[in-house]
């Protein structure tokens, strides 16, 4: 078998041209391993650094390493491999190999291959050590899970940005672009869903008409009884619905918030899941609170923000709303409409003159004798294909029996509307 160093040095150089070098028989563990080695190291990529100081540090640690050598080869002797007594016929052939491979290029060649292999693999191996280190300290953080938003220690709120299904205009989306919208929502890409398609109608004129297409979304999660439900709009492939029961107490463990904490995680939800959510404005006169879980046993506060008019403040029908668990701090509910308004949104009745034509009417009823006006807000709305822009006037001191509880006027006429816009009586 040829000198162990002479058959690296061939095996390496056929490595460097780009050759498949076969493996004789090999006696020797430690003169394979390194053959093994080099042939790993041939097919690695090119290494990467673990930071920007590393190269430094580690050229100035083999500077140090090369000149300590230097100076202990220079001082010292070295012993030459010694020759078998009892082969004396080849000791000529073999003091001349030995002699030839052991100048001073060829231990320098060697020295390098051996350094060079333990740089590679220190490299993978600090590569390693890294990728472990930070998933222990993920693991220890609590970095949450696929599709759900908690609050760190320090009280801020950590969520993953959504990433939107890009639909190509002028056409509706599909089943399976609908199913991919709800996917980036629970930022979830192997949320095994079902779906169906429905047709939207809206009454106009008394008659149904259709106006659009939706899509009613649903994931089934293992050991949860009532499936998340998701509305998707088929013209933009927005969600405008989700109900989330798998986040209730029931399937999650407790992890209460306040309501502080629950408007944080609201607000970070509806910044990632509603485009262009810096328009809106907190609806703070909205908020509520409800109650979900299998027995209704969480309470859930909702929270909402809505586009307003720059000029007169009116309250347009963009918006959207999250609902969180205060048991779970698990968003479970989510509402989103985005409407094109092009009314009015300018009163020409003003909001005196709308809190007294309310509470004239509310006093006819001898139950809401003793009413006061409470809340008031300018809304405008699209209802029926048509524009209207309405006072409500919220009723206070009524009974807590009474039906009525506020009152809507027309903006624009005085009058007093119905929800939808009409006329009452």
């Amino acid at each position: 078998m040829k000198n162990q160093e002479e058959y690296l040095d061939h095996f390496i150089d056929a490595l460097n041209a780009d050759e498949n070098p076969v493996l004789t028989e090999i006696d020797d563990p430690e003169l394979e391993s390194l053959l093994e080695t080099a042939g790993t190291v041939r097919l690695l990529r090119e290494p990467e650094w673990p930071d920007s100081d590393f190269p430094k540090v580690l050229s100035a640690q083999l500077a140090r390493e090369l000149s300590t050598e230097r100076t202990t080869r220079d001082s010292g002797l070295r012993m030459p491999n010694p020759i078998p007594a009892d082969d004396r016929r080849q000791t000529t052939d073999r003091r001349r190999k030995l002699e030839q491979h052991d100048r001073p290029g060829n231990r320098h060649k060697l020295r390098w291959l051996r350094q060079g292999l333990e740089l590679v693999a220190g490299i993978v191996f600090l590569a390693i050590l890294t990728g472990i280190m930070v998933t222990m300290l993920e693991s220890q953080m609590g970095v949450p899970t696929s599709g759900q938003t908690r609050l760190e220690p320090a009280g801020e709120l950590t969520t993953l940005a959504m990433t939107p299904v890009v639909v190509a205009p002028g056409r509706p989306v599909t089943l399976e672009e609908a199913k991919d919208q709800v996917r980036a929502f629970l930022e979830d890409p192997n949320a095994i869903l079902s779906g169906e398609t429905n047709d939207e109608f809206n009454l106009i004129g008394g008659q149904p008409v259709r106006v659009g297409t939706y899509y009613n979304i649903k994931r089934q999660m293992d050991g949860v009884r009532d499936p998340d439900q998701f509305t998707v709009d088929g013209d933009t492939g927005e969600i405008t619905e989700a109900t989330l029961p798998s986040a209730t107490s029931d399937n999650m463990p407790k992890q209460p918030v306040s309501v502080t904490e629950a408007s944080l995680i609201a607000t970070k939800f509806a910044q990632s899941h509603f485009d262009k959510f810096d328009q809106l404005t907190a609806h703070d006169e909205d908020q509520g609170t409800g109650k979900v879980g299998t027995h209704g046993q969480d309470t859930t506060h909702q929270f909402r923000w809505e586009l307003r008019s720059p000029d007169t403040g009116a309250w347009l029908p963009t918006f959207v709303s999250v609902g969180v668990d205060l048991e779970t701090g698990q968003v479970t509910s989510y509402f989103a409409r985005r409407t094109d308004y092009r009314g009015p949104t300018a009163p020409k009745i003003d909001r005196d003159q709308a809190v007294q034509i309310a509470l004239s009417e509310a006093h006819k009823d001898p139950e809401l004798a003793g009413a006061k006006a409470g809340e008031v807000r300018l809304e405008a709305d699209t209802v029926e294909g048509q524009d209207h822009l309405t006072w409500f006037i919220g009723l206070d001191n009524v009974p807590e029996h009474a039906l009525v509880r506020h009152f809507s006027v027309d903006a624009i006429t005085g009058e007093i509307v119905n929800p939808l816009g009409s006329p009452v009586g």
